[in-house]
């Protein structure tokens, strides 16, 4: 199971990049079509089940992201720490 932590934000809903005291709303998904929050497995998300795992070979894992438009943010470099967990 892979799981993504919520990040700087106040719930999955929420994530959030900062530049200083200025802020970005964003997400992360499991689908192309952004519809499944990519999360622990509560509050309305998942996490990635991985099925048939490689015996000690590299796998890609997809992961989708959206930052919704007409935020009041100001140019610049925004940022936010996503811990991501794999239990095997």
């Amino acid at each position: 199971m892979i799981t993504l932590s919520q990040g700087g934000g106040t719930s999955y809903a929420t994530r959030r990049m900062v530049k200083g005291t200025d802020q970005l709303f964003y997400n992360l998904y499991r689908d192309a079509g952004r519809t499944v929050i990519w999360g622990n497995g509560g509050a309305g998300t998942q996490a990635y089940i991985v099925q048939n795992p490689p015996n000690n070979q590299d796998f890609n894992v997809p992961i989708f992201g959206r930052i919704p438009a007409l935020q009041n943010a100001g140019e610049g470099v925004y940022s936010d720490t996503i811990t991501v967990t794999m239990t095997f």
